[in-house]
């Protein structure tokens, strides 16, 4: 009978959800994961949290920290004019294309800082037989600095291909803004992706050891309401999934002992479905880098989205108070290009960086104070989380820092 009265006042203040779904993405550290659903008839969740994040750096696609922008590989600008349209005017980049590769120059380094300012609001509704609805929708602020331009060539050019690369560096900016690009600082804020789930919930008790064993399952639709990212600027960067509908399904599952200890695991998915946009496009297999010059349309079918996320928690260990930590594996699969405009060939399109695989090891803490108690099930639950990235490969490292605040509000006790 104590085991489970401990068990009720912790699910009134802290098991129902910490955090809302979270949609991994390659510019920051996501969230601690969820834990399963309590089953109460018409319990009602209401969570806010906040982050922040700032950086410099990123990981390449063998893991090896760079400067932020070359996180897929430093700018090959010699290369940059292979392959476009003769009408566009490459009167800076042409002539370097006469230089073998054995000159071993051409090579720039985007430098720059980003700022994350992340909040989320999740409701969650429970109705009946373990049945339950919910909506997530986060709220980002994301800021740039101007990209700052260093020459990593590997050689100095000799001294003709000197002058044509010195004259390039000085006039980039001008030679960038022929077809519309810019380097400078950018500032975008504005709602995520809205994420809305339907799911089912269970807690089983009648164990013999163990405290407990829950499961939540749920599916939804996730709609594309984040602003897309300015293909102008060589700084932005989407603020959800680039305009694409998606197929979120999410299983959480944990067990309890010790009147204190739970141990659990979160698996999602997000199936991104196709769709046609126009973006920047490599002309040749050369290029390297987040600079390229052809637009074109296209169709793309992002990689699928995941993450594994186990965790332990301490359950009101003094009065209140619960620590938590985790770990989680999030990433995105291949993703594919296809019906460009320009036909390009495909190979080609396909070569981008951008394309490949992006991956993320992250370690999780979160520290929370619950004031619920049996009479005042709805008093709120405070935390202070810490997402710190262990290892990625094509991410900014971005480790997020933040805090939040929940309640409970009982339907039918």
């Amino acid at each position: 009978m104590a085991s489970r009265l401990l068990r009720l006042i912790a699910l009134i203040g802290c098991i129902a959800s910490i955090n809302a779904f979270d949609s991994p993405h390659f510019y920051l550290a996501p969230a601690m994961p969820d834990e399963p659903r309590f089953e109460r008839k018409l319990l009602t969740s209401i969570d806010v949290d906040y982050s922040f994040g700032i950086t410099k750096h990123s990981s390449d696609g063998n893991g090896t920290q760079q400067e932020l922008f070359d996180l897929y590989g430093p700018q090959n600008i010699k290369m940059l004019a292979q392959g476009l349209d003769t009408n566009q005017d490459t009167s800076l980049l042409t002539p370097l294309l006469a230089y073998s590769d054995a000159e071993r120059f051409g090579q720039i380094s985007l430098t720059s800082r980003t700022k994350v300012h992340r909040t989320r609001l999740k409701f969650t509704k429970n109705l009946t037989h373990g049945f339950f609805v919910q909506t997530a929708l986060p709220i980002t602020a994301v800021s740039t600095q101007e990209l700052s331009v260093v020459d990593v060539s590997a050689n100095s050019p000799t001294s003709g291909a000197q002058v044509e690369w010195d004259a390039l560096l000085d006039q980039l900016d001008t030679q960038l803004a022929n077809f519309n690009l810019t380097r400078a600082a950018t500032s975008t804020i504005g709602l995520g992706d809205l994420m809305l789930l339907a799911g089912w919930t269970t807690n089983y008790e009648e164990t013999c050891r163990l405290d407990f064993i829950d499961l939540s399952l749920s599916a939804g639709l996730l709609i594309p309401t984040a602003p897309q990212k300015d293909i102008d600027k060589l700084g932005s960067f989407d603020l959800g999934y680039g305009g694409h509908f998606g197929l979120p399904l999410t299983l959480e599952a944990s067990i309890g002992h010790f009147d204190w200890v739970t141990v659990g695991m979160q698996a999602s998915l997000i199936k991104l479905l196709k769709s046609k946009q126009n973006r920047h496009v490599k002309t040749d297999k050369d290029q390297t880098g987040v600079i390229q010059l052809t637009k074109a349309w296209t169709h793309k079918q992002p990689g699928l989205v995941y993450q594994i996320a186990p965790y332990f928690r301490a359950d009101h260990i003094i009065f209140g108070f619960s620590t938590k930590i985790g770990y989680s594996f999030t990433g995105q699969r291949t993703s594919k290009l296809s019906g460009c405009a320009q036909n390009i060939d495909s190979t080609i399109l396909q070569s981008d960086e951008n394309l490949k695989p992006w991956s993320r090891h992250t370690l999780h803490l979160t520290c929370e104070y619950d004031f619920a108690t049996i009479k005042h099930s709805s008093r709120p639950r405070l935390s202070l989380s810490m997402a710190t990235q262990l290892a990625g490969k094509r991410i900014f490292k971005s480790n997020m820092y933040g805090f939040g605040i929940g309640c409970e509000i009982a339907g039918d006790w």
